[in-house]
């Protein structure tokens, strides 16, 4: 274990060459935020005074294992109050996600279109329609070459670290949204860039 674990901090510290996809990737990660744990609505009530849950979920499209990320949440109310509990699964939690940013590590690699990240239960202390919730890069990013956005490490070894799509929530909002991440959804939007 202690080799994975230095292994993993290397790979953090050693990443050079900024990406947003892999070559054989033309849609690769996205960090989510969902309404509910099967990654499926992305628009959530908060009613004033009632504790509520939402998800930050990883995705993607390619073969790759996920063995960690850094990211930051952002649009809550400063008023609101909020705790984050990161996934039974990783092994790892530094940071908080509503607040400067954190970093979350796993010891067995994740695969999937809804790998769990975090759960956030929020309370709204005051009444605010529209609150729109992002997934960006860390307010204080770990690696220089990754400055400009939210990242997530995957196949080690050897580690590749790469730029991550950074999803949204809406919170208190009139438009309803779901989202397709079942198989077929994700081979129609794939065969888009299909050569």
């Amino acid at each position: 274990m202690r080799r994975f674990i230095v292994g993993l901090v290397l790979c953090f510290a050693t990443s050079s060459a900024q990406a947003l996809c892999p070559p054989d990737a033309p849609l690769c990660w996205e960090i989510s935020l969902f309404a509910d744990a099967d990654c499926q609505k992305c628009n959530l009530s908060a009613p004033l005074f009632q504790w509520r849950d939402f998800y930050i979920k990883a995705g993607t499209t390619n073969s790759g294992h996920l063995v960690g990320a850094e990211f930051r949440v952002v649009g809550l109310p400063a008023d609101w109050l909020h705790v984050s509990t990161p996934s039974e699964f990783a092994w790892l939690a530094v940071g908080d996600p509503l607040d400067l940013g954190c970093n979350i590590g796993f010891q067995t690699p994740q695969f999937g279109n809804c790998i769990p990240f975090y759960r956030v239960s929020i309370l709204a202390t005051s009444e605010v329609q529209d609150v729109e919730l992002s997934v960006v890069r860390h307010a204080i990013p770990s690696n220089p070459n990754f400055a400009e956005c939210p990242n997530v490490t995957y196949s080690c070894p050897p580690c590749s670290k790469f730029c991550a799509l950074g999803g949204s929530l809406s919170i208190n909002s009139s438009d309803d949204c779901t989202v397709g991440v079942d198989a077929n959804s994700w081979s129609a939007v794939k065969s888009l860039y299909s050569e």
